[in-house]
């Protein structure tokens, strides 16, 4: 195995295991093996003694070559950062120079004259992530957000923010997402669940241990450049998780659940002053969750009881001395959980969980005015029916968010405001779909929620959405697909369709099937409705027509049973003459001799009585199995001219079979001994039959999770580190003679691999992407289509890029071609982007050299004209942008100098 990096500053002649140790257990990291051309960088952690990030590089190709740093500009051209290094066998460390943005960074292998051999952002076969789905909003939950240095900036759960990568923490400035990235990293390394502004600086707490690639300890500082921790007198940051954020006489507070803050005993809440940490007041003895100054004290709530052996009831007052109750006139504090603060007309308003608040009635929300609680009671009611998650002012009222339907007795979904007298809704809230708001804030005059809200009135939003006082808005475009997963993908009509638990896609509701024209997500729509009523399992073509099965009940409105047709623009069922569809899920669907063969855990289909699969002849059903399938069908294909299905069964058709049979046109029949678990997936790759699943063994062979059937027996996919996969091989797919895997695994072979892989044919290799290889999350689909392989699941990124549920990983270069018409002199010569010069000298097709990548602008035009004869050549459809396709409509025509002239007068006359 041959690593290498480089140095700018400092080389390093040996590296310790902690080190090996990280580049293990970090996701970017591919694990090369002898015998493929595969370059793999990941970005390391800056050091405590420098700025800069570090690189670490695994290249598994022929020696001598260098590696090249570069910048790659929207535009396509790349420029060099940094002086190429030659890669050694030697493990060292580089640290590269900052560009503008991560995501320009570009790392080459290139050889002694120059020649690029491979890429970041690719493979040896010259495939790539594309990033085409994402947005609006965030791909997960909102905890909290701020505003600063005139930018809106939320933190959560989430790892994307439209097309970007930002980890947890994203900075929106009215008009896009960005990531708060130093030059040691990119965001946090998990949730975020507080924001403030201290000393000119910005705040995050939450459950993070580094930020920007430096340790930090769950709270952070970043001053607009660089993340730094908040240090001292013994260690950085708190041991435990921060909830809530505040400035204080001058200082910064932190609340949460942590016991020490920088190194020190201080339970739960302490404070900051831009140098080190103390406690306060000997802490609360439960989690801190909103503070808030009030009156000239610091107020705290939470889940806490007691300040020492003082009774707070999970809220209390700091003045500078001493930890005092908000007694009411019956007792002190609430009886369960406060999540929010706020003040309002010179009262201390608190909302959570709770009932009862100074010992009176108090529904989720009160109010303190000093020296007592008391409601916030509407029309027809008192306070909220369900958890005040988030408190604000706004243009003189306050505004109450969480997961509440009524405020004041009347419908206020998720989100009301109090005038003081009164409560009222605002408007489109009636239409949310299911979630709550966690916080709120309001950013360029205009109120922005955040939380897990996905929808409202039908507009995706994705966990963040602004209201102008009108209605309500998203934040970015909108092409990805919203969660919750994807379970299958087919092409269909040049179209990607998509089918799972979803209800939205890009800002359609589509209802759990849509496709992908290319640009936008829409719906299926029949005449009678639209989409699914719950996920598709799996899909084909039959008859030029979209197959869909599942367990739903319904498709485009109409009663459908589990199975349906799509013709394009219409919606219709498979009825049998005694029944519509089967009784039951459909896993598997496949084309077999004219036939359609669905398969799962039915017993009638059409209302014939059958064994878990059934063949449609076009008209009516038909069962192919009499005898007993002792469990559900879950994959089929078609092998050396039988029909192949594998499951969960342990006896097909009567006679045993461990979870994967063969239909020869008479009988049921096993292969071989069959596998140790469940099989999910099936497909053919040079003549051999791939079975993935949740197994470890094939005829009593260790395989995991993955076999081969050569027509006689069953063999692991032998890598020369181990065979198989760490965990569920849920899809497979062939494109380009190899074989491609999804599902939960992380290893497979020797390399790591995040949940996807293609095998070479000797190995098992990740695939690559700008800053990590493979998806977050599970891949649960694959579908190929030309050069271009289709991925669906739970992931949010996919090879370092921004993919809410479904990825393209395909050419990431094209050419540029044409046609050449009326050419009947020499030397026309013709460019592309004002360089690449093509000499053609005669009619027909032309292909400039070299390529472009996806996203780049091209412009093609005629440098020089034809002479003998003089000709002038003109160029149409000759600009454009790249668009994950070769251009190949570029057309030239010539003519000559008279033929020309006298066209151009007759125009003028």
């Amino acid at each position: 195995m041959k690593y290498a990096s480089l140095v700018n500053s400092g080389c390093y002649s040996a590296i310790s295991f902690g080190l090996l140790a990280l580049l293990v257990m970090l996701p970017a990291v591919s694990i090369a093996k002898p015998g493929t051309d595969h370059l793999s960088v990941i970005e390391l952690p800056a050091d405590r003694n420098h700025d800069q990030a570090q690189i670490a590089v695994s290249w598994s190709g022929t020696l001598p070559v260098s590696l090249q740093v570069g910048m790659t500009s929207a535009d396509g051209s790349y420029s060099t950062l940094a002086a190429p290094v030659e890669l050694t066998e030697s493990m060292t460390l580089m640290r590269h120079p900052a560009p503008a943005s991560k995501e320009s960074l570009t790392w080459r292998v290139i050889d002694s004259q120059s020649r690029v051999l491979a890429e970041s952002g690719r493979d040896a076969t010259g495939l790539g992530w594309q990033s085409r789905f994402h947005g609006p909003g965030l791909d997960e939950r909102v905890y909290a957000a701020t505003v600063f240095q005139g930018d809106l900036i939320v933190g959560g759960r989430f790892l994307t923010a439209g097309a970007q990568e930002v980890g947890h923490i994203a900075r929106w400035d009215g008009k896009q997402w960005s990531a708060l990235a130093g030059p040691a990293g990119v965001g946090l390394d998990d949730r975020v669940e507080a924001l403030a502004v201290f000393e000119g600086t910005l705040i995050a707490g939450g459950t993070f241990s580094i930020a920007g690639g430096i340790e930090v300890n769950h709270v952070a500082r970043w001053d607009g450049n660089h993340w730094s921790a908040l240090s001292g007198p013994v260690t950085p940051g708190v041991n435990n998780i921060v909830h809530a954020l505040e400035v204080f006489d001058g200082e910064l507070v932190a609340g949460g659940n942590f016991s020490m803050a920088g190194g020190l005993a201080a339970d739960r809440i302490a404070r900051w002053n831009g140098h080190g940490w103390t406690e306060i007041g000997g802490g609360l003895n439960g989690a801190v969750r909103a503070l808030v100054p009030f009156a000239g004290e610091l107020i705290a709530a939470g889940g806490f009881t007691h300040a020492g052996t003082t009774e707070l009831n999970r809220i209390g007052r700091w003045d500078g001395n001493e930890w005092m109750a908000l007694a009411g006139s019956a007792e002190p504090g609430m009886n369960q959980l406060v999540h929010a603060l706020a003040v309002f007309e010179g009262e201390l308003i608190a909302g959570g969980d709770f009932s009862v608040a100074g010992g009176i009635d108090a529904s989720h929300i009160a109010r303190w005015d000093g020296s007592d609680w008391f409601t916030l009671s509407g029309a027809s009611g008192e306070g909220v029916d369900g958890p005040v998650r988030a408190l604000a002012k706004a243009e003189g009222v306050l505004l109450a968010a969480g997961f509440f339907g009524q405020a004041g007795g009347i419908d206020a979904k998720r989100m009301a405001s109090w005038d003081g007298t009164a409560w009222s809704a605002l408007a489109g809230t009636a239409d949310i779909d299911s979630g709550s708001w966690e916080t709120l804030v309001v950013y360029d005059g205009q109120l922005h929620a955040g939380g897990t809200i996905r929808s409202i009135a039908g507009l995706a939003v994705n966990h963040i959405a602004r209201w102008d006082g009108t209605e309500w808005n998203n934040l970015g475009n909108a092409t990805g697909i919203s969660r919750i997963a994807v379970d299958s993908l087919t092409w269909h009509d040049g179209e990607l369709i998509a089918s799972g638990n979803f209800a939205l896609a890009g800002s359609s509701e589509v209802n759990a099937i849509a496709r992908w024209d290319g640009t936008h997500w829409v719906p299926l729509t029949g005449s009678a409705g639209t989409g699914l009523s719950s996920p598709g399992a799996a899909m084909t073509l039959f008859d030029g027509d979209l197959i869909v099965v599942g367990n739903f009940q319904e498709a485009g409105g109409l009663e459908a049973n589990r199975v349906a047709r799509w013709d394009g623009n219409d919606w219709s069922v498979l009825a049998g003459p005694s029944g519509i569809g089967v009784n039951n899920a459909i896993n598997a669907v496949i084309v077999f001799e004219g036939d359609l063969i669905v398969a799962g855990g039915f017993f009638e289909a059409g209302g014939i009585a059958t064994q878990r699969i059934a063949r449609w002849d076009g008209s009516e059903w038909h069962p192919m199995a009499t005898g007993i399938v002792n469990s559900d069908i879950d994959a089929l294909a078609v092998f050396d001219g039988d029909l192949i299905a594998a499951g969960r069964f342990t006896t097909f058709d009567g006679q045993p079979a461990n979870r994967v049979a063969r239909w020869d046109g008479e009988t049921w029949g096993p292969l071989g001994e069959g596998v140790s678990g469940a099989a999910q997936s099936l497909a053919v790759l040079d003549n051999t039959l791939i079975m993935g699943g949740n197994f470890t063994h094939a005829d009593g062979i260790e395989v995991n999770n993955v076999a081969r059937w050569d027509g006689e027996s069953w063999s692991a996919l032998e890598d020369p580190w181990a065979p198989g996969m760490n965990g569920q091989v849920r899809a497979l797919a062939v494109l380009n003679d190899e074989l491609f895997a999804g599902g939960t695994f992380t290893i497979a072979g020797g390399a790591l691999v995040n949940r996807v892989a293609r095998w070479s044919g000797s190995e098992w290799l990740p695939l690559g992407g700008s800053s990590q290889v493979g998806a977050n999350d599970s891949v649960n689909a694959l579908a190929t289509n030309g050069d271009s392989l289709a991925l669906g699941g739970r992931f949010a990124v996919a090879g370092g890029v921004s993919n809410w549920r479904v990825a393209l990983y395909g050419p990431v270069s094209f050419t540029v071609s044409g046609t050449v018409h009326g050419l009947a002199g020499s030397g026309l010569v013709l460019q592309v982007n004002g360089s690449n010069d093509l000499e053609i000298g005669e009619n027909g097709d032309f292909t400039f050299a070299g390529k472009l990548e996806d996203g780049a602008a091209y412009e093609v035009n005629v440098a020089v004209q034809p002479a003998d004869p003089e000709q002038v050549c003109t160029v149409a459809n000759g600009m454009g942008t790249i668009n994950s396709a070769n251009i190949v409509d570029v057309e030239v025509s010539c003519l000559t100098d008279e033929i020309f002239r006298d066209r151009y007068e007759g125009q003028q006359d």
